[in-house]
């Protein structure tokens, strides 16, 4: 098996489910390094089941862009 060029490849971002700092009671799902590099886009979840929701959220979007980087690396190989 081939392992494709990393630097050519996109990565795999790593979704975190979080207390939003700016709306209490609400949480937030971003990218793990978006405060690093300011890059992506937040969802912010609000309402009595705002923590559940966004941790669901989170797991979703982690389990879909493992997925597709799996696709990406069947391709290449």
């Amino acid at each position: 098996m081939r392992f494709p060029n990393t630097r050519s490849t996109p990565s795999v971002l790593c979704w975190e489910a979080l207390p939003d700092p700016m709306f209490p009671g609400s949480w937030r799902v971003e990218p793990a390094d978006y405060r690093e590099h300011g890059k992506g886009f937040v969802a912010i979840f609000s309402d009595w089941d705002a923590e559940q929701r966004a941790k669901e959220f989170a797991y979703k979007k982690n389990m879909d862009d493992l997925e597709m980087h799996r696709r990406l690396h069947r391709q290449m190989a």
